[in-house]
């Protein structure tokens, strides 16, 4: 009689609402679209029709998708034992925790995905390599890197992450390597260009290194970093050849207004006055200064705009 039972009870489970398939299958076609939002309203209706595995994973992406990862990860664990695809949900839970900077766990979970299925999931061995390599640890993160390059040769991703380890090993030539063959595999990667530039500026070879930059900008006009940077670069070389205050003003303007933090206004008022444009290089401090509360940063911000008042430009060692 328990068997009876239970048999029945797995075969009305496995009978899903007609309602949740629909709802499913209108929130799958949402995310092939890459209609997000949509999808997780669809899925999340699904749920609440029929609570199983496949439609908790299902919204998961959908919340994973939108850069909601607090939310996917709920998602993708309420999943796991009612799933029967478990190395995916660790896989997309490893995902989660590398992009959170939670490099142990992702490690973990990443690992336990490659076990249950190392030739699905081969990208793992990259964002292993990577964590590891966050962590300091460039022995493993070398073996996963070249174990994600050897079983995805065509990886960008896993060029630029060998890329990374081998500047952090002291190896800027083999870094450089690694980063051209990635830029070689996906020309259109602002990422390469962006990362390329940092080994060369390490190498001082400062004019290589813009025309990176300027690359990365051309390729992605909302690449915060990369404009930070040109504007830093071109403002405060020691060397005057690579300076350029006005073109410094245009990087730094639009890195500011991508991200108004502290560092980004104190690389806006080094162009201004690059440009001897000193009293825009002071309002821009005393704008920062006015919207933050931490008294040490504050500190450090009237320390440039004293330096600005006094009409001194800012230069760097190297």
């Amino acid at each position: 009689m328990r068997l009876y039972v239970l048999i029945l009870a797995a075969a009305l489970a496995a009978c899903a609402p007609k309602a949740a398939l629909e709802l499913q299958k209108n929130g799958r076609e949402a995310l092939a679209a890459g209609n997000a939002p949509l999808a997780a309203g669809y899925l999340e209706k699904a749920v609440q029709e029929h609570d199983s595995g496949e439609n908790r994973a299902l919204l998961g992406d959908a919340y994973f998708a939108m850069k909601e990862y607090d939310r996917a990860f709920y998602e993708y664990t309420r999943a796991v034992n009612r799933n029967k695809n478990t190395a995916y949900l660790h896989y997309k839970r490893g995902e989660i925790l590398f992009i959170l900077e939670k490099y142990n766990e992702a490690i973990m979970e990443l690992d336990e995905a490659l076990t249950q299925k190392p030739l699905s999931f081969a990208r793992a061995n990259t964002l292993i390599g990577l964590a590891y390599a966050e962590l300091g640890n460039t022995k493993q993160a070398f073996f996963y890197l070249n174990r994600g390059i050897e079983a995805q040769e065509n990886s960008t991703e896993a060029y630029l992450g060998r890329s990374k380890a081998y500047m952090k090993a002291g190896s800027p030539e083999q870094a450089i390597v690694d980063v051209t063959r990635a830029i070689q595999l996906d020309p259109k990667n602002a990422e390469a260009y962006f990362q390329r530039a940092q080994i060369l500026f390490a190498v001082s070879k400062t004019g290589d290194g813009i025309k990176d930059l300027e690359t990365a900008l051309i390729l992605d006009h909302n690449m915060e970093k990369a404009f930070s940077e040109a504007a830093w670069v071109l403002s405060t070389h020691p060397d005057p050849y690579f300076r350029d205050g006005a073109k410094a003003v245009i990087y730094g303007r639009k890195a500011y207004a991508l991200k108004p933090d502290n560092e980004n206004a104190v690389r806006l008022a080094a162009a201004f006055a690059e440009n001897d444009q000193f009293d825009k290089a002071v309002s821009v401090i005393d704008e920062q200064i006015s919207k933050e509360k931490d008294l040490v940063e504050v500190d450090g911000l009237r320390v440039w705009k004293e330096m600005y008042g006094k009409g001194i430009k800012y230069r760097r060692d190297k």
